[in-house]
């Protein structure tokens, strides 16, 4: 997913959250998780050996081919801890508008990305050993890279 479509859909969504809530706090912590939450796809690309561009950064998942599959943050049993946080009332304004917006975050990936749903939970990726063959949708990497 494009980044300025995390961006205008965290604004959105944050604006949302804050005009239903009434905590502006909650609102820009939703700006942050929507956003923020693709800082894990820096350290899984300087990892593999390539040339360094920001054009190559964007190739580099746009045709994302390598046997490993981590993004750390994109996990759905994260936006689930910091749901119950807020619930039970641990700084209600940061985990609960860090969990919504990473789960738009979360929702517009699984929609634009080649990712299969399961791919999204930390526990799956963990057990296929992240294994990119197994998380990534066949025939939509198979357009991607010709393979």
């Amino acid at each position: 997913m494009r980044p300025i479509v995390h961006v205008s859909a965290s604004l959105a969504g944050g604006a949302l959250l804050g005009a239903l809530t009434g905590s502006w706090w909650a609102a820009g912590w939703s700006l942050v998780g929507g956003v923020l939450v693709d800082l894990d796809h820096v350290p899984e690309y300087f990892l593999t050996p390539r040339r360094r561009s920001v054009p190559d950064f964007f190739a580099f998942w746009k045709h994302f081919a390598e046997q490993r599959l981590y993004i750390v943050l994109h996990d759905v049993e994260l936006v689930l801890l910091l749901g119950l946080a807020a619930l039970l009332g641990w700084a209600p304004a940061l985990t609960g508008g860090l969990a919504f917006g990473l789960a738009h975050h979360l929702l517009l990936d699984r929609w634009g990305n080649e990712v299969r749903w399961s791919g999204y939970f930390f526990s799956a990726r963990l057990w296929r050993g992240f294994s990119s063959k197994q998380l990534l949708v066949p025939e939509r990497r198979a357009e991607q890279t010709g393979k």
